[in-house]
């Protein structure tokens, strides 16, 4: 859906939704979208389909991204509250 959904951005007046630009952003700075899907699983550790910043933060700590990837996570989960 979303490789759709940029496709249609880059030919029509489409606009992105918000979680699509944020997958953009992210992509930008080399994050896919699969190891962002991967890391949201690994954070939410009690699997209630929600990620706490709490938990977001011991993920980062532990994923191998660099300071730049690990900002613009922190910057949008600022953002979401």
């Amino acid at each position: 859906d979303y490789a759709n959904s940029v496709g249609k951005s880059k030919v029509s007046d489409y606009e992105l939704t918000k979680s699509e630009q944020q997958i953009q952003d992210y992509e930008k700075v080399g994050i896919d979208y699969y190891k962002w899907l991967i890391l949201q699983d690994k954070a939410d550790t009690n699997k209630n389909g929600y990620v706490t910043k709490d938990e977001m933060n011991k993920a980062l700590n532990k994923s191998g991204l660099t300071s730049t990837q690990k900002a613009l996570i922190k910057k949008d989960m600022n953002k979401s509250k």
